[in-house]
């Protein structure tokens, strides 16, 4: 067991594409609406009083608070989509929300305004990404909103390594409606596929660098459409670990690994017609040895923090792991699987104490 070291956490994200696109006006049904009573004049009679007449009541439009204009600078598309489903802030070009979602508390909802946010800048979530399609079912008109780190409220104590979090959205008579979310999520590099069924998913990476214990990759799946089983949303595929030793006493009691995810990409590697998920990883590993301890000993002598691996470690060599679709959800196939298992045998035990970042196992 490697002896743990405290962690300063650093989350690394990959700043999202910009995926939202102006949508087609939907058609849709009116409006819920609500039912209120209609009041009867008494009648005067000698008669004793009897009970009105039933009188059908007239159905009333529920209100909702007005659509925000755009500030100036913002996506106005943005714009109407946090006014819509919450009280709406904005930050320079950034537009968001002034609180943690869900937006279910009755100072969340929107109020028909979008503010400058002034304060605390962790107090403002941001949307960093919007992806379209059907997440939940086949045929919905939904978007997958992404929103970056932010704190939960003014007390929160706040990490650097906490995640962000996603709504999923559904349009409605030119506006949108809050269908679901999942927290700890980071959208920042996802990649949009559709199964066999016509619903949508996205396959994911996302990493954390704690150094000195070590830097974790990992790979995800969001699929809302697990809802219907009562499973969480999202779930990680795999987890890839490299090392971060700092002098002046780097822990090398499992050697030193380096790792580099290079590119992702969409292909069908098992002819269903559905694109699995490849990754191409460049990684190189040294094992332990009283050579390697020698050597990282001379590199810290007079000097401190992080170690450059490339001064120690073999050149990196590229593999590309293949995550694929089946049973309606993905899977490492059997040759990524024997890979994954060598690196994690050659990582220290737990990750040190790392292995636990992201969604939970799929």
């Amino acid at each position: 067991m490697r002896r743990m070291s405290w962690l300063l956490l650093m989350a690394s994200c990959t700043p999202p594409p910009s995926q939202h696109l102006a949508p087609d006006e939907p058609a849709v049904p009116a409006p819920p609406t609500a039912s209120a009573p209609a009041a009867s004049a008494p009648v005067a009679s000698a008669a004793p009083p009897s009970a009105p007449p039933s009188v059908p009541a007239k159905a009333l439009p529920v209100k909702r608070a007005p659509l925000p204009k755009a500030p100036p600078g913002t996506d106005p598309e943005l714009v109407r989509i946090a006014g819509s489903i919450c009280a709406a802030a904005y930050s320079g070009k950034s537009v968001g929300c002034r609180s943690h979602p869900p937006f279910v508390r009755p100072e969340q909802v929107p109020d028909g305004e979008i503010i400058e946010h002034r304060g605390d800048p962790l107090l403002f979530c941001a949307i960093d990404g919007v992806f379209r399609g059907a997440f939940s079912k086949p045929g919905a008109r939904q978007a997958l909103v992404s929103f970056a780190q932010c704190k939960e409220s003014e007390e929160a104590v706040w990490d650097a390594g906490f995640p962000g979090s996603a709504v999923l959205v559904e349009e409605e008579d030119g506006r949108y409606n809050s269908v679901d979310f999942e927290d700890g999520l980071n959208l920042g590099a996802c990649l949009s596929t559709r199964q066999k069924d016509g619903h949508d998913v996205l396959l994911c990476e996302s990493g954390l660098g704690a150094p000195p214990a070590g830097d974790v990759s990992y790979f995800f799946v969001v699929d809302f459409a697990r809802r219907a089983a009562g499973k969480p949303a999202a779930g990680t595929l795999a987890r890839i670990y490299g090392d971060m030793p700092m002098c002046p006493e780097p822990d090398t009691s499992a050697g030193l690994t380096r790792i580099r995810v290079v590119s992702k990409r969409l292909v069908d590697v098992n002819g269903d017609r559905v694109r699995d998920l490849l990754v191409t990883v460049q990684r190189s590993h040294v094992g332990p040895s009283t050579q390697l301890d020698a050597r990282v000993r001379g590199i810290c002598k007079g000097s401190g923090g992080l170690i450059g691996l490339a001064s120690v470690v073999p050149p990196m060599k590229t593999s590309v792991l293949q995550f694929a679709s089946g049973y309606g959800s993905f899977s490492a196939t059997s040759a990524t699987q024997r890979l994954l298992d060598k690196w994690q045998a050659e990582s220290p035990d737990g990750f040190n104490g790392l292995d636990h970042i992201g969604p939970p196992d799929l």
